[in-house]
């Protein structure tokens, strides 16, 4: 997941007003822990998600998300269904 982090990184450098930040997520699979990492985007007041994961839910999150705190909330609860 790290690489598709410095990948989206990569891509979205020359888009003006695009903020972008690490999201670090811990989820739990079968008593196993696993950490994923994610690029956190904020862009004309919605926040949303760059990233890759073996589950759907911890991955890619469209710019819809009107607070960074319902964006967080949405992988927490990813994260508990796991």
């Amino acid at each position: 997941c790290l690489e598709a982090v410095i990948l989206s990184i990569y891509f979205t450098c020359g888009l003006e007003g695009l903020d972008r930040f690490p999201i670090s997520i811990k989820s739990c699979f079968n008593s196993h822990h696993h950490r994923h990492v994610v690029l956190g985007i904020h862009y004309s007041g919605r926040y949303g998600a760059l990233g890759l994961s073996r589950r759907r839910t911890l991955m890619y999150k469209p710019l819809i998300y009107r607070s960074l705190m319902d964006l967080i909330q949405q992988y927490k609860t990813s994260s508990e269904e796991c």
